[in-house]
């Protein structure tokens, strides 16, 4: 079992067998332009939108092999409107990203198949990169990510979960 608390009852969980797990963030320096047809924005609004993305999370890869979720695309992030955009680079690979500055932050990534991240980059930007931030655990996307620090936001309880003993950030579009 797992849960995200927030700081007021950061006290409260352990005394149920809780443990608080550590969220390491990943980052990677690339440098990209934009470049290509742009990946279309999709609008979660659309019905038909929201059941193919729900197929995808519950039929397709999940994000991460270390510690991540299936079947989360109906996510509290994506119902109430605070996910970045939501694009698709092909009917069965969909990604929640946007760039801020020259960063490109991808939040998630949902794909029936493996696919060239690197090589989607141009489509998914709007302007020169010169580093990426990974909302997951990013070593099936991005191998070569590395530790960025501590996710201080992500209060990560566990409990009957066998600790880890790799770095790991359960994917932001999965947290509730």
């Amino acid at each position: 079992m797992l849960l995200f608390a927030n700081k007021s009852v950061l006290e409260f969980y352990p005394r149920f067998g809780f443990e608080p797990r550590r969220q390491t963030l990943f980052s990677a320096s690339h440098v990209a332009r934009p470049g290509g047809t742009a990946a279309p924005r999709l609008d979660l609004a659309e019905a038909d939108v929201r059941a193919r993305l729900r197929m995808l999370s519950d039929e397709g890869l999940p994000v991460t092999e270390r510690f991540g979720a299936r079947g989360t695309a109906a996510s509290w992030y994506a119902a109430n409107g605070f996910a970045r955009p939501l694009r698709a680079l092909s009917d069965d690979a969909w990604v929640f990203a946007e760039v801020e500055g020259e960063t490109l932050f991808i939040d998630d990534v949902f794909a029936r198949a493996p696919f060239d991240l690197r090589e989607a980059l141009p489509r998914l930007i709007d302007r020169p990169i010169s580093s990426i931030q990974f909302g997951f655990t990013p070593e099936r996307w991005w191998p070569g990510a590395v530790e960025a620090g501590e996710d201080m936001e992500a209060d990560l309880f566990v409990r009957g979960l066998a600790s880890l003993r790799e770095a790991n950030l359960f994917p932001v579009m999965a947290r509730t």
